[in-house]
Order: C-alpha cells, then sequence, then structure tokens
C-alpha cells in the first residue's frame, strides 16, 4: 500500500488531535487534583497589604543638581 501526501497528512492530523484530547484530560486531571489540595489545606490567595506613604519625600531640585555635578565630575 503506497501512502500518498494526503494520507500522510490525514495521519499528523489524527496524532495531533489525539495528544491534543490527552493533553486536555491530563490538565483537567490535574487541576481537579490541586482544587482537592486547596480544599483539604483551605489555602485561600494571598493578598498582600497596599502600603501608604502618608508623606513621601520627593527628591528636590538641589538633591537633582548635586546628583547632576557628581556625575559630571565622574563620582
Amino acid at each position: 500500500m503506497k501512502i500518498n501526501l494526503r494520507h500522510f497528512i490525514f495521519i499528523l492530523l489524527a496524532i495531533i488531535v489525539i495528544l491534543t484530547v490527552f493533553q486536555a484530560y491530563e490538565l483537567n486531571n490535574m487541576r481537579s487534583q490541586l482544587d482537592k489540595v486547596n480544599e483539604l489545606y483551605e489555602l485561600k490567595p494571598v493578598v498582600e497589604p497596599e502600603l501608604e506613604i502618608e508623606n513621601p519625600v520627593l527628591p528636590t531640585a538641589d538633591f537633582a543638581h548635586q546628583l547632576f555635578i557628581n556625575v559630571q565630575e565622574g563620582w
């Protein structure tokens, strides 16, 4: 039996579809296992507190000027 290009492409696409379905099944299985672990340990997403700075220290013109002089002099 001679395999022409059409048969080769069909077989290749069939293999890709089978592998994609298998990967989706494995991903779904992993996700369900992860859900079980999260329920077991009652893990909740970590929410980091927002930092509130009451009096922020902003660079002044003198600081910027001194930095410019230091850079020019090769510091």
